[in-house]
């Protein structure tokens, strides 16, 4: 907790996926910063913000700590950046990376209905939304997992 607190490696829009100081290691390319090499250069690299990330805010920090007080801020970025899931799903071509991104979606959406967030309706809405995006980009068998899935 006091690791996030010193406000290193989040910033207003979510945790970094990874820190700076990666690239001064040997480490597998997705470890980079600001991202791996296959992503495009403008992807911002808090879009990794997880569910977890948001649900161990949630759970453990103080309700009038910094980080917690910013957990709204990445929430509404996070979903604002819902929208641009498709060019995730365009250059993240293999199951594994398409199926963590989307199980993410999944955990955030219910971290929303969890700590009511959002209504039990608009996690259906974000959950129908989330389908209709992955259809026509994500890998056939990533998408027919994802539709299998009830939110509720």
């Amino acid at each position: 907790m006091k690791y996030f607190e010193r406000g290193e490696v989040w910033t207003e829009h979510g945790c970094l996926w990874s820190i700076p100081t990666n690239n001064e290691y040997p480490v597998q390319p997705w470890y980079l910063f600001p991202n791996a090499p296959w992503f495009p250069e403008d992807w911002p690299p808090e879009n990794y913000t997880n569910a977890n990330f948001i649900k161990f805010v949630l759970n453990y920090f103080d309700k009038n700590s910094k980080i917690y007080n910013n957990v709204y801020n990445i929430i509404d970025y996070r979903l604002s950046f819902m929208s641009k899931l498709s060019n995730f799903f365009t250059f993240a071509k293999s199951d594994i990376e398409q199926t963590i991104e989307t199980n993410d979606w999944i955990e955030f959406i219910r971290c929303l209905q969890k700590y009511n967030l959002k209504s039990n309706d608009e996690c259906v809405q974000l959950f129908t939304e989330l389908l209709n995006i992955m259809k026509p980009t994500a890998n056939q068998d990533v998408y027919e997992n994802c539709n299998k899935i009830r939110i509720i």
